[in-house]
């Protein structure tokens, strides 16, 4: 049966359609793009999670549903917090109870913010603090999840460079700027591809319950940011800075993981490679571009 993630066009919902597609997993995605790449059309429905008219895929082939769909920036749900807590919990449970009773497999993702950041390798019952809006915003909708037949995956930073960050780094570095990372802010990363692969052993194998993912420890965006630049061959300058003192800003984000924690260091050295990797492409469709010109 067919997996159908909602909001496929989102960086994680993206990443999953492509991984699931190379994995030979029958799946379907939805967005609000009236306007799709020709080879994703052909797996397209038109969906709004909130507008329940347009909730009409057919379910009698599809057996589960990743909810891709979001507001994710911290900032925003903070400065609009009645928009983001319709969107990220109300529209959310709306659907995922619509999807329930259909019989439905449903997956949904929290975050490290559910936590107040002041503690190490958080175990999944440990008590919450939440540290931002959308932290709380979080957290109730897995107070929903809890009484459900639902999986809700908790992560950390999921790491690549199409991460609107990181992407901002390698733009600048490529072209000899400068970037600013923040030495007091730190993360627990989880490779992009290594992650899709665990949301769809879940997905594919209808897990319930809650699992985390993050990082097995903690390390600072300056490693992050000496790893790019390293991969561009030290293109550009890198400048360390203290970021400001939020109260989001968390000093801890391992989580005691469902399974065994991917290896920080691990995922450093992948998304290094993959920097690198894409680097050589771009020097390389420089150099056509210079021969051609010339």
């Amino acid at each position: 049966m067919t997996t159908v993630i909602i909001g496929g066009n989102s960086r994680l919902g993206s990443a999953l359609f492509g991984y699931m597609r190379r994995h030979a997993e029958p799946v379907w995605w939805t967005g609000r793009r009236t306007r799709m790449p020709k080879y994703n059309a052909d797996y397209f429905s038109y969906f709004d999670i909130l507008d329940p008219k347009t909730w009409n895929f057919e379910t009698g082939w599809a057996s589960r549903v990743i909810i891709c769909v979001g507001e994710t920036r911290i900032g925003v749900c903070d400065d609009e917090h009645e928009r983001t807590e319709e969107l990220n919990v109300n529209a959310t449970i709306r659907f995922a109870e619509w999807c329930l009773e259909r019989n439905l497999h449903v997956v949904l993702f929290s975050s490290t913010q559910v936590f107040s950041g002041d503690k190490s390798y958080r175990k999944v019952d440990d008590e919450k603090h939440p540290c931002s809006t959308y932290g709380a915003q979080k957290l109730r909708l897995e107070h929903w999840a809890q009484e459900k037949p639902v999986a809700i995956i908790r992560m950390s930073k999921i790491i690549s460079l199409d991460d609107p960050l990181m992407w901002q780094w390698y733009s600048t570095l490529i072209q000899g700027g400068e970037i600013t990372p923040y030495k007091n802010y730190v993360c627990a990363p989880v490779e992009l591809s290594w992650f899709c692969g665990i949301v769809t052993s879940i997905s594919s194998n209808k897990f319930i319950g809650t699992y985390q993912v993050s990082g097995d420890k903690d390390i600072s965006y300056t490693v992050l940011a000496d790893t790019m630049w390293e991969a561009v061959n030290q293109s550009g300058f890198v400048k360390y800075v203290d970021g400001p003192n939020v109260r989001w800003r968390q000093d801890h984000t391992t989580l005691w993981g469902s399974g065994s924690m991917p290896s920080t260091d691990m995922c450093v050295m992948t998304f290094r490679a993959f920097v690198a990797h894409t680097y050589k492409n771009h020097l390389r469709t420089e150099r056509n571009s210079d021969v051609y010109e010339t």
